[in-house]
């Protein structure tokens, strides 16, 4: 799930961008005349690491990139460079973003400002020798125990057609077979984020205990055709099973055993899609939502607000203002008419406010017009309405729910208490749900929970949970 909002209402993130949204360009080879910088931005929300890498610094074809890594965002191109003396300006227009600082007389440290948003921050950048790298020790390495096969199919109904990678076990004739459904946000078929890739991780080890996986770059990602911005969560559903039709008549594939590990919102497209394939075999809910979209942004506002130390009741004061953005965005109202009622609901907010404190709340205009876009987004205005039960309660397939007992996004208290409850009324009588012990929502043995942690963490996925889900399988 997206996290929305955290610290004194829509702090949102200092990017401009979501956790899982992040824009992705092509790694830069690394060449003699490149300058790696590291340095930190420390924002009321929390410190956020960057690296600046000068391209072709002693040449004429002067480049830079920016990495945010703990918001996912890799290689991405400054619009424009110009170093004049010690003075360096990098300008970055997709976040709103400039840079200004001054090179040491060794050139191995840069002091300056970063502004985005109207409000500046310190920035000093560190030379590094070499390109920067995270550690993650579970990613696999080539060669593999198993076939890889690259693929597409076709969601005849959206008219796009959608690439992935089927991986098959070696020695293995009609396979079981899982489909991995991502979470929120455009994610491309490893799942990637903050320097991991759950997705790969998962395949990789499901594959090589003999379950074939097939993990696909979501629509208008990667080498998927289609449009993500207008696409909702049952457009997505589509797509899965369209996935599923495609394994359905691979040879190598046992037609009978295909089912869906949804992680987070695909935990709830799992049970949308399993309501309407009634053969469809099982489905594994990792992080999945027992309640409604928007209960579970309330749930998840408060935890993650509480764990950066926030105030109880400043949080219930910011929530009273979202519930009320929310009604606008769950409304019949068009889009026009809902822009119009959340300005007038910002400018009520603010009407006594001093422009200072406008702008260390993040009520200006700038958060303001990208809260708008957000919220009245076609995926976030349906999201916000959908509750999982109609659907879980058509389920009649054997269902694995699991959830880490510190995720503060999808906790689970209530939604895994809700599901199971949902499941066994509607007489579903192969449920097992679990709450593992110290992981989170990206299901990393973690201390507190916080998405802060997320990037800072080398394990991308708890083994003792893929083999949960391997185990569970093999037995179904």
């Amino acid at each position: 799930m997206k996290h929305l909002f955290q610290k004194r209402f829509f702090s949102a993130i200092l990017f401009f961008i979501l956790i899982l949204m992040a824009g992705r360009a092509n790694s830069q080879q690394d060449t003699s005349n490149n300058s790696y910088y590291e340095g930190t931005i420390k924002t009321d929300m929390q410190d956020l690491l960057v690296w600046i890498c000068i391209l072709n610094e002693n040449t004429d074809s002067l480049k830079a990139t920016l990495d945010v890594p703990e918001q996912g965002v890799y290689d991405k191109s400054f619009d424009s460079i110009s170093i004049s003396g010690t003075t360096l300006w990098l300008n970055l227009k997709a976040f709103t973003a400039a840079y200004t600082g001054n090179f040491s007389e060794d050139k191995k440290t840069i002091t300056g400002k970063w502004e985005q948003g109207g409000q500046k921050y310190d920035l000093v950048l560190s030379r590094l020798e070499s390109k920067p790298k995270v550690n993650r020790p579970q990613e696999p390495k080539e060669p593999f125990p198993y076939r890889s096969q690259e693929v597409t199919f076709e969601n005849t109904s959206a008219k796009i057609k959608l690439a992935g990678t089927l991986t098959i076990p070696e020695n293995s004739w009609q396979a079981p077979a899982v489909i991995l459904v991502s979470g929120s946000g455009p994610q491309n078929r490893n799942s990637e984020l903050l320097g991991h890739k759950p997705f790969l991780v998962l395949s990789d080890y499901l594959t090589r205990h003999g379950i074939a996986v097939l993990r696909y770059d979501d629509r208008g990602n990667g080498e998927s055709e289609g449009k993500f911005s207008t696409a909702t969560t049952f457009d997505l559903a589509e797509d899965v099973m369209a996935a599923y039709e495609y394994l359905k008549n691979h040879k190598g594939i046992n037609s009978k055993n295909i089912g869906i590990v949804g992680h987070s919102e695909g935990g709830l497209i799992a049970p949308i899609v399993a309501s309407k394939l009634k053969d469809l075999a099982f489905i594994v809910l990792l992080a999945g939502p027992g309640t409604s979209g928007e209960q579970i942004l309330y749930q998840q506002t408060r935890l993650i607000s509480l764990a950066e130390g926030e105030d109880e009741k400043q949080i219930a004061k910011d929530l009273k203002f979202v519930s009320k953005i929310y009604a606008i965005a769950i409304s019949d109202a068009s889009y026009k008419e809902a822009v119009v009622q959340i300005r007038k609901l910002y400018k009520r907010k603010t009407r006594f406010m001093s422009k200072k404190k406008i702008k260390a709340n993040n009520l200006g205009e700038t958060f303001r017009e990208m809260t708008i876009r957000q919220v009245l987004s076609p995926w976030f205005r349906e999201f916000l309405k959908i509750d999982p039960a109609p659907y879980l309660q058509q389920v009649h397939c054997p269902v694995l729910a699991i959830n880490g007992s510190k995720d503060l996004q999808v906790p689970p208290d209530p939604n895994l208490k809700k599901i199971e409850e949902i499941l066994t009324k509607a007489g579903n009588k192969n449920v097992t749900t679990k709450e593992i012990e110290g992981v989170n929502h990206l299901f990393q043995h973690c201390e507190t929970g916080s998405p802060t942690e997320y990037f800072k963490i080398e394990e991308t996925f708890s083994e003792e949970v893929m083999k949960i889900i391997a185990d569970w399988i093999l037995k179904n």
